[in-house]
């Protein structure tokens, strides 16, 4: 049989392939200036198709353009550098743009491409988690004294999880366009055996909030399907859940009553590994500053004005926006959240909206000691495949009314 590979698939897959480079890329110089040169030449590619195809922008486009926009008034009034804003805007930008025109033309060939590629770092990151147990590498803080050996392919532990959410997202996808079924592959069921295997040996508490998450959905889906329209198909309380979470923890720790749980499940102290010592940091300079934020400070500013080596970021996603970009930045996301929410309930009849509102529901709750988002373009792409839920159900109708 002869396999026939079009130019056009061949410069869909580069250009994929320059967005999504492994962190443990970054440790090597040469690899990682080549895939800092191959994206600023995608960027170029993508913004030439889509000015010459006039690919029209959604609502979600427009929202993210906003987002940006609204870190670069906050980076300006900081006085803060450009030059980082505009590297998180054209990566996260160029990949959704990406998505645009690869989704309008054939959504199939690209979801496919993608999964093949992020399957495989999850695979190779598991591997080399076997092989090398206690870590490849060491990285170090700006201030030099914060380091962690646990550090694989897709970067230290707590971040591997926003490479899978990914790949387990489209992985399923690829499955129901196929099959109409979540699962309906042995593919799919040994990624995701890959997938918390690598999750429960990088030990990471955040992770396994995923793991739990998703045995959860499953048994959930399977054993009482009369309830889950009333649930899973209500963005509200995916997007209420969070909040609440937000302020019983965050603010009025509540984490306290559920020590068991913490300490011998999770196996964390009550502080969350110190992390409600940057939270009250953060929020004393955001009541400062909570019309605009401070930008994107350079890591080492940050580590200075926390008083603390792994403070980062403020380890809590709202918090995180609040201290960038100020309010305006947090209501633009909750935007972006509620008219995904809004779009897959046009289809809650459909198991794939059910999903899909399982993850974006999932990442918000994990979003309560993590903040990845600004800078990781998989993550903001990944917003923009869930508001292409119809595009999915649309494909999988045609192609079982071809099966008929």
């Amino acid at each position: 049989m002869t396999v026939r590979i079009k130019k056009r698939e061949i410069l869909t897959v580069a250009l994929m392939l320059a967005f999504v480079e492994p962190t443990f890329f970054y440790t090597i110089p040469i690899l990682d200036t080549f895939f800092t040169m191959a994206r600023l030449l995608a960027i170029c590619i993508v913004a030439i198709l889509v000015f010459g195809k006039k690919i029209r922008i959604n609502k979600i486009d427009v929202l993210l353009i906003i987002y940006y926009g609204i870190l670069m008034v906050s980076q300006m009034l900081s006085e803060n550098t450009m030059c980082q804003v505009l590297i998180y805007m054209g990566n996260a930008m160029g990949f959704v743009l990406l998505l645009e025109i690869e989704l309008k033309r054939d959504s199939s060939f690209f979801i496919k491409s993608l999964g093949i590629w992020l399957r495989l770092l999850v695979c190779i990151n598991f591997a080399l988690m076997m092989i090398y147990p206690e870590g490849m590498y060491t990285i170090y803080n700006a201030d030099n004294v914060w380091h962690s050996s646990s550090n694989w392919l897709l970067g230290y532990r707590n971040a591997h999880i926003y490479t899978i959410i990914p790949a387990t997202l489209i992985t399923i996808i690829e499955d129901y366009i196929k099959t109409g079924k979540l699962i309906g592959s042995i593919r799919t069921v040994l990624f995701l055996m890959v997938a918390v295997a690598s999750i429960v040996t990088g030990k990471s508490a955040t992770s396994l909030m995923f793991v739990f998450a998703l045995g959860f959905f499953f048994l959930f889906f399977i054993g009482f399907r009369q309830y889950k329209n009333r649930i899973f198909t209500n963005y509200r309380v995916f997007v209420v859940f969070p909040v609440i979470l937000f302020f019983a923890i965050i603010i009025f720790r509540v984490q306290e009553k559920f020590a068991w749980f913490i300490t011998d499940v999770l196996g964390r102290n009550l502080t969350f590994s110190s992390r409600i010592y940057i939270w009250d940091k953060a929020i004393y300079y955001i009541k400062q500053r909570w019309w605009i934020g401070y930008g994107i400070e350079p890591q080492i500013v940050r580590i200075q004005k926390f008083g603390m080596s792994d403070a980062v970021h403020a380890h809590n996603q709202i918090l995180e926006l609040l201290y960038t970009g100020g309010i305006g930045l947090l209501i633009v996301f909750f935007f972006m959240i509620i008219i995904i929410g809004k779009k897959c309930m046009l289809y809650k009849k459909d198991k794939l909206s059910i999903w899909f509102l399982f993850i974006l529901g999932t990442l918000l709750v994990m979003y309560l000691t993590e903040a990845y988002f600004t800078g990781q373009p998989l993550i903001v792409g990944m917003f923009v495949i869930l508001y292409h839920v119809d595009g999915f159900v649309r494909i999988r109708e045609e192609r079982a009314d071809v099966g008929k």
